[in-house]
This record gives C-alpha cells, structure tokens and sequence, in this order.
C-alpha cells in the first residue's frame, strides 16, 4: 500500500512539473499573440519586418552648418584621477556645462614631460570629434587666443567653425583654457566626406585659418589616470604643445519603453508601463527607472543584473505616469554586461501566472522598443503615435 502510495505522489508531482514547466511559455505565446493582434489593428500602416530600437539614427549635420556642440546625453568624463558621474536635476538632458564639480587637472606637469614622446597620428577630418579644450601653450603675454575649427566652402559660401580659446597664465607659458573649454565642442564631419574643400585647422592666430593651417597630424596621450588628450601643433614647430584638448569619451544612452505587462483586452499602447534609460559612460553601466505605469509586479534584467519593483515599491501603484516629471528618477543601481538590448522583463501576473517580454525581434509586435533618452514617454492611457514606428 505504501508502494503504491508512494509511486501515486511521484506521478502527481511529474504531472505537476509538466504542467507548471509549460505554464511560463503558454501564457507568454498566449499574450504575445494577443498583443500582436490589438497592435496590428491599433497600428495597421506600421511594418512589423524592422528593428525596434531607434536609439542608433545618425546625427548628421545640419544642412550647410557643422555641430558644434555637445549632444544633450548623460556624459561621464575622465578627469584625472576622477571620474565625473554627477548627473543633475536635468538628467539625461545635462551638457558639460553643467558638470559642477568639475576642478583644474593636476596633471599639467605629467603633460609637458609626456606629449613629445607620444606617436604622431593622422588627423581623421570626418570623424566625429568630441573634444574640450583645457590647456594652451601660450606666447608669454597675460592672455593667449590660439583657436581650432573647420573650414569648408558649400554652393559658393565659405563656412568657418572656429574655437577661440582665451586662455589664462598658469605659469611657465601655459595657460588654463577657457572659452570652448565650459561646454565642450562636438564638430561632425562625416556629412562632409564629399566635399574636397573641407579641412581643420589649428592656428595661433585667430585671423589666419587658410590652408597652410590645415590640420593633418595630432597625438594623443593617455595619462596614467586614463584620460585622454588630443595634442596639436599650431605654428609648424612640431612640438603639439599649443592646443591640449580633453578627449570626451562616446558613451552609450537608450531609453527602453516596455508596454502592456498585464493587459489581457487590447492596449492602450502608452509605453509607460516601465521606462528605463541604460547609460553606459565608458568607465561604468547605470540603470534609471523613470515610470512605471504597470500595476503588477516586475523583475527587470539588463544584462547580468536583475531589478525587482516590490524591492523598492508597491507593486500595484503606478509611478510617475498620470503628471510625468521628465526629469525625476525613480531610482538608480549599476548593471554590468550591457551589450545592446540585452534586457528582459519577468512579469508576475494574477493566479500565480508569470511571463516574459523579451526585447522584440523583426516580425513580433513590440512589446519593449529603444528610444534616444531624450524621447519623452506618454502620459497615462495616451497612445503613442504609428510615427513612433517609421
């Protein structure tokens, strides 16, 4: 009898394992079908066959202008032997400019004794260069104008994109820069590839920027602290001492909308239910959950890291949805392993049931799509336009 007792309770259990063991993925078809239907009908003229991450368009230039600024994005930046990773109020809309514990390097000496004995390189004029001056070998006055720029003639108009940098004496020659130095320069010259008039200069002077100044060659130098610096030679003595410039490092930013965690009938599609930008600044990865509009609980992973709402919040309350603050972040923690849109979300539905959303491959209707971080989500109940999706 107990034999039999006991081989009863173990097929009990092996019929319990395979039921609940198809459970996740049943219910996960289930309303993956269901959304791409409600999707279809809500958005008939959008094309499933594409990539749902938008965060990656080109910045090309501007018709006849060269950007000449520092794209509105989380940045961190090598200084020294700190790391900025201040992020204000305005986050992810903050510039260089509004960095505030930005301080004087103390790495001048390291430099001096060091940019001679790095390589020469040459000077890619169609590259996007992010770069913010900070130091100038000056002519021994009080003050010293070297600048740096683009010049290109387009439909029988001369362009000049020029840096001047008023710098001051920090002593032996060398002056801490200013000007361009406060917010930084971004300059794009990838729309410009075709256009053979097109060239940097580096000049001491800031009224002769002809072709003689032509830049072709720089160095670069890596501190022991990590930071970068671009080195140019203004006046044709080789010595890529008279513009010292910081290298800003790219960094990655995406804003990931996730949609519809629960909903069994239609969609409003509003793409607020969790918002999360993932910023990667080249020295580390963060997550920022900016809304969630969901009413059920969630696990978040991106990458190898893995967040829970009700390890912080109610999870039947929404946040941040019904009167969004653009700028209020929710909270914060560091991922490692972020590599694109490797990011999944773990919903715990009623009766026990849970589900995944993975990120959407071509042909699924989006449940999560990447957006640039400064693409603002919606308010409650409001549906997203089909140009979301073109």
């Amino acid at each position: 009898m107990k034999k039999t007792l006991s081989i009863l309770i173990l097929l009990i259990a092996a019929l319990m394992f395979i039921s609940c063991s198809h459970d996740m993925p049943d219910v996960q078809q289930s309303k993956q079908e269901a959304y791409k239907a409600e999707f279809v009908k809500a958005f008939p003229t959008v094309n499933l066959n594409q990539s749902w991450d938008y965060s990656n368009k080109d910045m090309a230039a501007d018709d006849n202008s060269v950007l000449d600024y520092i794209p509105a994005l989380t940045r961190g930046v090598y200084e020294g032997s700190q790391v900025i990773s201040e992020w204000t109020s305005t986050d992810p809309l903050t510039t260089i400019s509004n960095l505030s514990n930005v301080a004087t390097l103390n790495e001048i000496g390291w430099l001096i004794n060091n940019i001679n004995l790095a390589p020469t390189k040459n000077w890619d004029p169609y590259a996007i260069n992010d770069l913010w001056v900070y130091y100038i070998h000056g002519n021994g006055s009080s003050l010293y104008f070297p600048t740096l720029g683009v010049f290109f003639i387009q439909d029988n108009t001369e362009y000049i994109t020029q840096m001047p940098i008023c710098g001051y004496a920090i002593g032996s020659n060398w002056y801490f820069g200013t000007g361009a130095k406060g917010n930084g320069v971004r300059i794009d010259g990838r729309a410009y590839k075709n256009n053979n008039t097109f060239y940097w200069f580096a000049t001491d002077d800031i009224n002769d920027f002809g072709i003689d100044k032509k830049l072709t060659t720089y160095k670069e130098v890596i501190t022991p602290n990590g930071a970068s610096y671009y080195c140019f030679d203004c006046n044709g003595d080789g010595d890529f001492t008279d513009i010292v410039c910081l290298s800003i490092p790219t960094i990655a930013a995406k804003r990931y909308m996730i949609e519809d965690l629960g909903a069994d009938e239609g969609s409003d599609f509003d793409f607020n239910d969790i918002v999360v930008d993932v910023i990667d600044n080249g020295v580390k990865q963060i997550a920022k959950v900016r809304a969630m509009g969901g009413t059920l609980d969630f696990t978040i992973t991106i990458g190898n890291t893995s967040w829970t709402k009700s390890s912080e919040f109610n999870p039947s309350t929404m946040y941040n949805t019904i009167n969004p603050d653009y700028s209020a972040v929710l909270t914060e923690f560091e991922v490692t392993g972020w590599t694109g849109n490797n990011i999944s979300i773990s919903v715990n539905g009623k009766n026990g049931l849970t589900w995944e959303i993975p990120f959407p491959r071509r042909g699924q209707a989006p449940m999560i799509i990447a957006m640039e971080p400064l693409v603002n989500w919606n308010i409650e109940r409001q549906s997203v336009s089909a140009d979301w999706f073109n």
